[in-house]
């Protein structure tokens, strides 16, 4: 009776495990998933933007910005999917920054004064920009590059990752740099929001520059916990950076962008959800309310003219690594958005409603996205490995 008794138990435990651990992350990476075309037919692509991970929109004046790659670059050297190929990134240009008029789709390349030695070829991921309060055409620029370590071998070191600060005016096609933050809580830097000419969060998307530890959070094996990840906030005010872990614990925090009433959302990639937190005088952030959880692995996520949370995703995470890594196949593409509940629900507690606006099933629109715009009625879709910059509109997307 007893040998009859341990493999029913072990049945119920495989049992246990496949629902509450692999079914979960099958689904959150898409292995288990299909994804159906919505709100597609109209869409252009401009040329002359591949690859641009991130943008920042203007929203008065329509001009967007954007730090560009190529796919055969991302594809020799993303450090944040442990592409880190030192010699094939040294046969290849730098990345570049490029400005996208919307208004007359008008594109052109941004020319940096005062470049630093370690500038000379950039490696650029996100970007957020500040926009001085007492003049509203003078714009400091906040960029990660993820450099090629000077020494080392970036399997063992990891990428040299800082935060580059610039300054322009509106629309210039020339920008200055002022100021690197280099610091050892700027380990991974993922996404930025500013808060000041010199101060911004970053979101570390790992919490070891090189380490078989990445995986955990991803798959949500043992020892997760430990290897869960910060937001960071950096003041670079005073000359050196003061930096201090404002959140810990999130499990490969990726998109972070300002909300209301001093608060930053902050997106969880290997959840799939997306959290509020607040900010405190102190700059450290308390977290609140869950926003969202749209179980895919999230990327970038913006908030449009409306207060809404514009979320781009990677439904098919395996085909999306796989483009990154190798420039071959195309990724399917889904774009979300939260915005506050309105209907009954309401009353009894629900105080977010979550939608689907955007799907493209076989990523022949915009594979390899990693960040969706909604400006003015229409969507803007870039990123790491996007051939071109992809504006869609629908009527729902106006709504």
């Amino acid at each position: 009776m007893a040998g009859r008794i341990v493999p029913i138990a072990l049945l119920g435990l495989v049992a246990v495990g496949t629902q509450t651990w692999l079914l979960p992350v099958l689904n959150l990476y898409g292995v288990t998933r299909s994804v159906t075309n919505l709100n597609h037919e109209n869409c252009r692509q401009i040329a002359g933007l591949e690859a641009c991970e991130d943008q920042w929109i203007h929203r008065e004046s329509g001009i967007s910005y954007l730090p560009c790659s190529s796919i055969k670059a991302r594809g020799a050297w993303t450090p944040a999917l442990d592409v880190l190929d030192k010699d094939r990134i040294a046969q290849l240009p730098g990345d570049t920054i490029k400005l996208f008029d919307t208004n007359t789709g008008e594109v052109s390349q941004v020319t940096i004064e005062n470049r630093p030695s370690h500038l000379a070829n950039l490696h650029l991921h996100a970007i957020d920009a500040w926009i001085d309060p007492k003049d509203s055409e003078k714009l400091t620029f906040f960029i990660n590059n993820h450099g090629v370590p000077a020494e080392g071998d970036p399997h063992k070191v990891g990428a040299d990752s800082t935060v580059e600060i610039f300054e322009t005016r509106l629309g210039s096609k020339t920008w200055r740099h002022v100021q690197t933050v280099r610091h050892p809580l700027v380990l991974t830097p993922n996404n930025i929001v500013s808060t000041g000419p010199r101060s911004f969060y970053i979101s570390n998307d790992h919490f070891h520059k090189t380490s078989f530890k990445r995986i955990l959070p991803l798959y949500r094996l043992p020892g997760s916990a430990g290897a869960a990840s910060s937001v960071v906030h950096c003041d670079a005010s005073s000359g050196a950076p003061v930096c201090i872990e404002a959140a810990t614990g999130i499990q490969y925090p990726n998109g972070i962008a300002k909300g209301p009433e001093a608060s930053i959302y902050v997106a969880s990639t290997a959840l799939g959800e997306i959290k509020q937190f607040h900010m405190q005088a102190d700059k450290t952030l308390i977290e609140g309310d869950l926003v969202a959880d749209v179980k895919r692995a999230i990327d970038n996520i913006q908030v449009d003219e409306k207060g809404g949370i514009i979320v781009a995703t990677i439904p098919k995470a395996i085909d999306f690594i796989k483009r990154a890594k190798t420039g071959e196949g195309l990724s399917a593409v889904e774009v979300w958005r939260v915005r506050n509940e309105t209907s009954d629900q309401k009353f009894y507690g629900k105080r977010y409603t979550t939608e689907l606006i955007f799907a493209d099933a076989d990523g022949s629109i915009a594979s390899g996205m990693t960040n969706s715009h909604l400006y003015k009625g229409k969507l803007y879709l870039t990123g790491l490995t996007t051939p071109s910059l992809a504006v869609c509109e629908h009527p729902s997307f106006k709504l």
